[in-house]
């Protein structure tokens, strides 16, 4: 493990191909990314994740800093990584590398495909919304909870009620807490409450082989909620459940399916 990567003939048909700099990126990101769980200086860096920084991708692809950014925006933008900053150092994660390097055989239909750059028109038909500012308010949200759990039978019938319990729930904790600091203070310009990361935490976490874990999948499409959310001027719990709900109802898994729906929909093809 972790001498080689696949990469699959599908990545023809990807929106990004003739664009070199963004291929060139997204395929760094895929050679980079851990294959097994790591840390640095303190920070739990997952399988499919890695730490680096602009001036190091600028160096190690022979970009500028301005070609770097604007191909991090594309894959942002499309779903294929997240980035988490920290002072000195960003952590990269690939959304799918789960998909991309399982050994097993995997359906088409969730490979990297499609249109790219999407405008930010997305994909929430306009869900009502609460225009109210999130209060860290602790009804709201257990009302929202209820209905995810309800809503997603995932993970083979896995329990997920307790996922901070047992081997490596201290650093699935840590990452919540972070992703829950990185979009209330990115999109909604404010500190997590603990409701606030309790919010993100029913969203995104998981077991898997009885070990907590993140969905990385769950993760991008929260990702793409809450920026629904900041365009929409509505940042509140009930506007980012509405975005969830409308994804889950078109069958939409993944960042990625959802900015390809967001391009789709824009040309007249939806």
């Amino acid at each position: 493990m972790g001498s080689y990567i696949k990469i699959d003939r599908k990545i023809l048909e990807w929106g990004w191909y003739k664009d070199e700099h963004t291929k060139s990126l997204f395929l760094h990101c895929i050679i980079k990314a851990n294959w097994k769980e790591g840390s640095f200086r303190g920070i739990v860096v997952d399988r499919g994740e890695f730490v680096t920084s602009i001036p190091s991708l600028q160096e190690e692809l022979s970009l500028t800093p301005n070609e770097v950014r604007t191909a991090i925006k594309h894959l942002k933008k499309t779903g294929e990584i997240t980035v988490r900053a920290y002072p000195k150092f960003s952590v990269f994660t690939v959304v799918n590398y789960d998909l991309y390097q399982n050994e097993q055989p995997q359906p088409d239909h969730r490979q990297v495909t499609g249109n790219a750059q999407p405008d930010n028109s997305h994909i929430t038909d306009k869900p009502h919304a609460d225009n109210g500012q999130t209060t860290g308010n602790a009804q709201p949200v257990n009302r929202q909870l209820t209905a995810i759990e309800e809503g997603k039978e995932r993970e083979e019938g896995k329990e997920e009620k307790n996922v901070f319990s047992g081997d490596g729930g201290d650093s699935i904790y840590r990452r919540v807490c972070a992703e829950a600091e990185r979009l209330l203070g990115d999109y909604w310009g404010m500190e997590p409450s603990r409701s606030d990361t309790e919010g993100v935490r029913s969203r995104i976490a998981t077991v898997r082989d009885g070990k907590p874990a993140v969905d990385m999948d769950r993760l991008g499409l929260l990702w793409y909620a809450f920026e629904c959310s900041a365009n929409a001027n509505a940042r509140n719990w009930n506007y980012v459940q509405g975005v969830l709900d409308r994804l889950a109802a078109r069958g939409i898994r993944t960042a990625g399916e959802a900015y390809r729906y967001d391009a789709g929909r824009d040309m007249g093809n939806v």
